[in-house]
């Protein structure tokens, strides 16, 4: 049975090395990916070589930023494709990877309320964004 069971820091190794193939398949850097995520790069580095512990938070933006599923970084194998494609993922600033990280681990009845709450701030005008202003510059 103990031969079942995998170390901690052979998990960790696989996981770093699933990460950079993903990261190497998106052209980025290890300093792309760590400034695109708001990380230090010898952080993401420390990911990488599996020397480093990976939070929760910092694989689902990794799986948002590199548009690979979760699953595949931490097992090697999908189970649901991600639904953003390459180009919107770049789109994303490391502000809207945490907000989406932190939704993703809402239960249904939380995103609804936080849906309805960042709709109702939309209604707020020193919430709003001014379009009239970035038209002119």
């Amino acid at each position: 049975m103990t031969g079942d069971i995998i170390l901690l820091p052979e998990i960790y190794r696989q996981f770093g090395s699933r990460l950079q193939a993903a990261r190497l398949k998106a052209g980025l850097s290890q300093q792309d990916i760590a400034t695109k995520l708001g990380i230090a790069q010898t952080t993401y580095s420390g990911y990488e070589q599996g020397t480093r512990k990976i939070p929760l938070k910092m694989i689902t933006m990794f799986s948002l930023a590199l548009n690979i599923s979760a699953d595949e970084l931490i097992m090697g194998k999908t189970t649901n494709p991600p639904s953003q494609t390459p180009t919107e993922v770049g789109e994303l600033s490391p502000d809207k990877i945490e907000l989406l990280s932190d939704y993703d681990l809402l239960n249904d009845e939380g995103k609804l309320a936080a849906r309805s709450a960042i709709k109702g701030l939309t209604y707020t005008p020193d919430y709003k964004k001014s379009f009239e202003s970035e038209k002119m510059a």
